[in-house]
């Protein structure tokens, strides 16, 4: 387990990230420190987050279905445990705004107490684009289902990768 003083320069750079939001958690999930990243990604500021509570900005069950704070509590169970965990979440920025998150939990040691660093991504774009590009191929999956024209596609070596029904029974 990494080991930092707050006093550290080594402190500093584990939370200066600009690519990613990081918290530093204590062991009942409660905001300790944050950088700029974080504080703009949860809406609000960077001095407000250490009266917060990572449950704060969970909505109250994940869209599987889980428990959210049972869900983070077994996260951070593991990473004080020195067992990194990664997980796939829904969470909330101050003004309840949902986003999708990818929260990465290490356990660390800050002037000798257990804490949490979590780097945290957010992927709401990303799942945007999927689901925009799910849309598109099952628009175009509808179209060469239910044309009446012959639609044959060939990738780039020449080979045909696609048939619609219309095709087939010419």
């Amino acid at each position: 387990m990494r080991q930092f003083s707050r006093t550290d320069p080594e402190y500093g750079h584990l939370i200066a990230s600009t690519s990613k939001a990081v918290v530093v958690l204590d062991a009942d999930l409660n905001f300790e420190d944050c950088n700029d990243a974080a504080a703009a990604l949860f809406h609000c500021s960077r001095a407000s987050m250490p009266a917060r509570r990572a449950a704060d900005f969970l909505p109250a069950t994940q869209l599987g279905g889980n428990d959210s704070v049972a869900a983070m509590h077994q996260a951070a169970r593991a990473a004080l445990a020195d067992l990194p965990q990664t997980m796939l979440s829904q969470l909330l920025a101050a003004d309840g705004t949902p986003f999708d998150a990818i929260v990465q939990f290490e356990g660390v040691r800050i002037d000798g107490g257990l804490r949490i660093v979590a780097r945290i991504r957010n992927i709401s774009r990303l799942r945007e684009a999927e689901q925009a590009l799910s849309d598109s191929e099952e628009r175009l999956r509808q179209v060469l289902e239910n044309t009446s024209a012959v639609v044959f596609i060939k990738d780039p070596a020449g080979n045909g990768v696609e048939l619609n029904f219309a095709a087939e029974d010419a």
